[in-house]
């Protein structure tokens, strides 16, 4: 927890003092430094033997930054969009072939609605659809997705 604390003080402070440097690398700092974080906390909760706790928030890190991704459409390229989609193919694939792992974590119906944001094949929305539906009906404690 004081690891979240320090990481979310940095983070005020890096943005606060940035003011002289470009909108984009400051971003860019901005970005790699709640990465950094985020990462920081999955290794302390794992440290602590806190795997279930270590994979949450590792699941609501990932629904932050596919979030992110989502909300990039202004100057993407092609190959950008492409990697995007075969990113959410692939974390789609995975989540499939967890789905036990999915019901024990709060934050799993979060993630699979924003990765269905960022799908484009209809088989792979389906698929996405069919796997939030399945977490919904579960009756474990789902945090209600963001609205993408």
């Amino acid at each position: 927890m004081k690891i979240a604390v320090i990481c979310c003080s940095l983070s005020l402070l890096i943005t606060e003092g940035c003011s002289t440097q470009s909108k984009s690398r400051n971003a860019l700092f901005q970005s790699t430094v709640t990465a950094a974080s985020c990462e920081a906390l999955t290794i302390d909760e794992l440290d602590h033997d806190n795997t279930q706790k270590a994979h949450e928030e590792a699941t609501f890190y990932l629904s932050w930054r596919l979030d992110d991704l989502r909300s990039f459409t202004n100057g993407v390229t092609k190959d950008e969009l492409d990697s995007r989609t075969d990113l959410a193919r692939s974390i789609l694939k995975h989540a499939t072939n967890n789905q036990a792992q999915l019901l024990q974590d709060k934050y799993s119906l979060q993630m699979i609605t924003t990765l269905k944001s960022l799908l484009t094949d209809p088989s792979d929305i389906r698929r996405a659809s069919d796997l939030a539906a399945y977490l919904k009906a579960s009756g474990t404690n789902q945090v209600p997705p963001w609205s993408p």
